[in-house]
């Protein structure tokens, strides 16, 4: 599909801009500025995720006027989020889209009742996986100008690799928030986490049964349930997937000044 002048011009600010973005402010910069000229939406929101079979967890979002309170009824009970247009995007792996009126046929109805309520008119989405299929990124615009279709599916497609640098580097600082919709940390326990978190310090099951004065028994049973939550099959997998969603936190390592060569001059 050919683009005009102006949408060209867009769509390489947008990838430029990214290509410089490392804070949220910067990010903000590419998200008011081209991003929103080219596909024309009024709020958005994107962050990182992970994706099973049950539904999508999220580690960092940011959101530009997204009504948060949407995508806390889309979740289940096992703490994930699933709608629609994610079951949708993981069969085509492309992007989508839903126009109100226009496309409620190819919906559930309960859910283009949930998007009605909300006001939200019509939307497009698309994510990007890791090469296990499992972790990635995620970007959810809603109430663009006109009507939503191939068009901005294209533009959307090409920013995307783009972006998902740009907001990796500008969430790679930020605190991770606990309560909103579908936080990854819900997938497994805190207790589960503890354990994960003390096993990546490299202590065995005996030292962790010690330290949180459980007795070993238990503390298999909570590294088991861990690893079919977090759908692996050894211990190392299980921190190795931890650290990669962040339910558990990376070692801070410092080094030491007289291990460095010319140390004291």
């Amino acid at each position: 599909m050919g683009f005009q002048d102006y949408q060209q011009a867009l769509v390489l600010d947008v990838i430029r801009m990214s290509a410089h973005a490392y804070s949220v402010a910067e990010l903000d910069e590419i998200l008011d500025g081209p991003l929103k000229s080219v596909l024309g939406y009024e709020m958005m929101t994107c962050g990182t995720g992970f994706y099973t079979e049950q539904g999508c967890y999220g580690y960092k979002y940011h959101s530009r006027a997204f009504p948060m309170e949407y995508f806390f009824e889309l979740r289940n009970p096992n703490g994930s989020i699933d709608s629609a247009l994610m079951r949708k995007w993981l069969l085509v792996q492309r992007p989508v889209y839903y126009q109100c009126g226009r496309d409620d046929a190819d919906f559930p109805e309960e859910w283009v009742k949930l998007f009605t309520r909300y006001q939200l008119r019509n939307t497009i989405g698309h994510a990007v996986s890791d090469r296990n299929g499992v972790v990635g990124n995620y970007f959810v615009f809603a109430r663009l100008q006109g009507e939503v279709g191939p068009e901005h599916a294209e533009i959307l497609e090409l920013v995307t690799p783009s972006l998902c640098v740009a907001v990796n580097r500008a969430l790679a600082t930020e605190e991770v928030e606990e309560n909103f919709p579908g936080a990854v940390r819900s997938l497994v326990s805190k207790k589960q986490r503890e354990i994960l978190q003390w096993i990546y310090q490299g202590k065995t099951n005996w030292e962790i049964s010690r330290i949180l004065d459980i007795n070993e028994e238990t503390v298999k049973y909570h590294v088991d349930q861990a690893m079919t939550k977090l759908n692996v099959k050894t211990r190392a997998q299980a921190v190795g997937r931890a650290l990669e969603i962040g339910a558990i936190s990376p070692i801070k390592r410092t080094l030491n000044p007289s291990s460095l060569p010319n140390a004291g001059g």
